[in-house]
This record gives C-alpha cells, structure tokens and sequence, in this order.
C-alpha cells in the first residue's frame, strides 16, 4: 500500500488490492495464532497510515484515501474469522483427542486393576491358582530359552485340618493369611512369585535359583512361620513342610510345569513321611529327559 502511494501512479489502487489479497492469502496459510493475525494487522496497518502521514519531499503521487483502508480491513475480515473458526476446530479436537486419551487410559488402568484383582485370592492376597499357572509356563520358557535356573517350592501347613477341627475355620483362615504374609516377607522381593496352589498349598516361583538357593528360601520360610502365631489365640505353634526342586535350562532339555510341580509335590509328600517341619530337595533330572538332537 506504501509502494502504491510512493509510485505515484494512476493504478495505485490496484497495489492496494494485491496488499489486500495479500493479508488475506497470509492469514489463511500461516499458523499462527489468531491473536496474532490479528496484532500484525491492527500493528502494518497502523505503521502505514503514520508513514502516510508524512510529508514527503517531492511528489509522491495522490494519498491514499481512507476508503481503500477500509477495504483492506473489510477484505481481511473474513480470513480473520476463517482463521479464527481454523484455531477452535483445533482446539475442540485437541480437548476431545485428550479427554478420549485420558479416557483410554483409565480403562487400561481400570481393566489392568480388574485383572489383577482376578489373579489375586481374596482370602491371602496373594495370586491364586489361575495366575501360578500361567506364570509358571512362562517361568519355564524364559528357563529353557535362556539356560537359566528355575526353583520351585511347594508348601504346606502341618496338621492344618486339626487347626480347622479343633479351632474353627475362622482360625484357620487366620493361618492361611499369617503363611501368605510370611511367603511374601521370606522370598526375594520383586523376583519370586508365591501363589495359593490349593487348600493350605502354596507354590513359590523362584527364578534364577538353584538347588541352593532353593533350599535357603525354603529353610527361610520354615524358620519364619514357626516363629509367630497368627492373631491372638494361642492353639498350637504353626509349622510347615516345603518341597523344593530346581532345573537349569539346556539345550535339548525337556521339562513342563506340570512336571516341576509333580517333583516338588514328591518333594514335598517325603518332607511329610519325614516328620513334618521340614524342608527336602528332590533332583528333577531323573524324571526329565532329553530331547533327541541332530536328524535321520
């Protein structure tokens, strides 16, 4: 528009259209904000009519008059608003991608609680059998891929139906709830997995232990129940007996949870025939076996 009034030309007119389609072309296509748009108009506009103010020396051609401004500022109005329309769009579909995250989210959240709360036994809290299952597949996998140890213990309370029958069920509860918490306290913390197996069984998932290992943990656990009596009521000291086995993963070496468990139940049946409260290791190597290797 300042070029058009310097010229001095007849077709000053025309340098203001092209500043106008100019504004207009400028405001639909950047990104900035409408804010924006709107100060670098309010602002080149301003700058104009004070350097339009100004006398000149020489002859610079007739002043522009105050109609073409108002064209200019009429021709921009609409890229202003389609500007401004463009920024709310975006907005509302920025909040409506944000509340559906957040919404995904807290399913996720809510489902993965839901889940867990589905593999955990309501009476210990400790996971029940449906989650030991599972997790004792992919303890065996990550053994066998890795050729890595895999302990595991079985254990069980020690006259556990005479606690039932002499001291009730709710006493009994009491027990189950007093092993679980010592379960938890006694194996390695972010490593193991301790699981209700059945009735007062429980199974421990003991990565990367040997036969060793194994047996310090079991020896743990025994230690550590029969040092304290759930609540208040003094029936008897509890004990309890453990089965212990344990595997390292080989090439061509073939073994399932199925039969680790069935070694640390024998395990845990001879601890029984023994004398109760105490912790007996059975070798898995004589009831696993070895894959055949190489072809024909």
């Amino acid at each position: 528009m300042l070029l058009g009034r310097l010229s001095g030309s007849a077709v000053a007119t025309r340098y203001v259209m092209a500043a106008g389609i100019g504004i207009f072309a400028q405001t639909l296509l950047m990104r900035a904000p409408f804010r924006h748009c709107v100060h670098g108009l309010v602002v080149a506009l301003a700058v104009f009519c004070a350097l339009s103010e100004i006398r000149w020396p020489g002859h610079f051609g007739p002043p522009i008059s105050g109609d073409y401004l108002i064209f200019v500022i009429g021709f921009s109005l609409p890229a202003l608003y389609e500007r401004h329309s463009r920024e709310r769009a975006d907005r509302r579909e920025f909040l409506l991608n944000e509340t559906n995250r957040r919404r995904m989210e807290d399913t996720l959240a809510m489902n993965s609680h839901l889940e867990r709360l589905s593999s955990l036994g309501l009476l210990t809290g400790i996971f029940n059998r449906r989650y030991l299952d599972s997790a004792l597949v992919r303890s065996c996998d990550v053994a066998k891929d890795h050729q890595r140890w895999l302990g595991i213990l079985m254990i069980d309370l020690d006259y556990f139906k005479s606690v039932n029958d002499t001291a009730g069920h709710q006493y009994g509860d009491l027990c189950l709830e007093h092993v679980a918490q010592v379960l938890q306290h006694s194996v390695r913390a972010g490593v193991d997995t301790v699981a209700r197996y059945g009735g007062e069984e429980f199974v421990a998932i003991l990565p990367d232990a040997d036969e060793r290992e194994a047996m310090l943990i079991g020896e743990r656990i025994r230690a550590s129940d029969r040092s304290g009596r759930p609540g208040r009521r003094r029936w008897r000291v509890l004990t309890v007996s453990a089965g212990a086995t344990a595997i390292r993963g080989e090439t061509g070496l073939q073994f399932s949870a199925e039969e680790l468990i069935a070694i640390a139940d024998e395990a845990l049946y001879a601890a029984k025939n023994s004398g109760r409260n105490r912790v007996i290791y059975l070798q898995p190597h004589a009831q696993c076996h070895l894959a055949a290797v190489g072809s024909g």
